[in-house]
């Protein structure tokens, strides 16, 4: 079911079936939410272990500060490049601060189909 749902969200999103994109995103979000809440109740919590979702490894907080201060140090590089060009930095949009807070959990998102 997994490989018929996951190239169905690819021939959706290569056919441009589902208009505006935004339907497209929410509807796959939405879905694949579902059927991974259906997975855990069916399971039990023992599956978010067999996805590699798990806290207790050893390693998790050595692959989580290491990429952390990376990205720290690569936003004030960018800002002081910003500056010294004389560009401004716009936060303001909107679409900057949704990237920001949904990333991460289509980092995980992906990395759960990629296993």
């Amino acid at each position: 079911f997994e490989f018929l749902a996951t190239v169905t969200t690819g021939v959706l999103f290569l056919s441009r079936a589902l208009k505006p994109p935004v339907v497209f995103i929410a509807t796959s979000v939405v879905l694949w939410l579902l059927w991974a809440i259906f997975q855990c109740r069916r399971y039990g919590k023992g599956v978010l272990f067999l996805w590699g979702l798990r806290i207790d490894c050893p390693n998790l907080k050595y692959s989580f500060i290491c990429p952390s201060i990376f990205a720290i140090l690569a936003m004030v590089f960018i800002c002081v490049g910003t500056v010294t060009q004389g560009h401004s930095i716009a936060v303001q949009n909107w679409r900057f601060w949704l990237v920001l807070v949904i990333y991460p959990f289509w980092g995980v998102f992906i990395q759960v189909l990629l296993q």
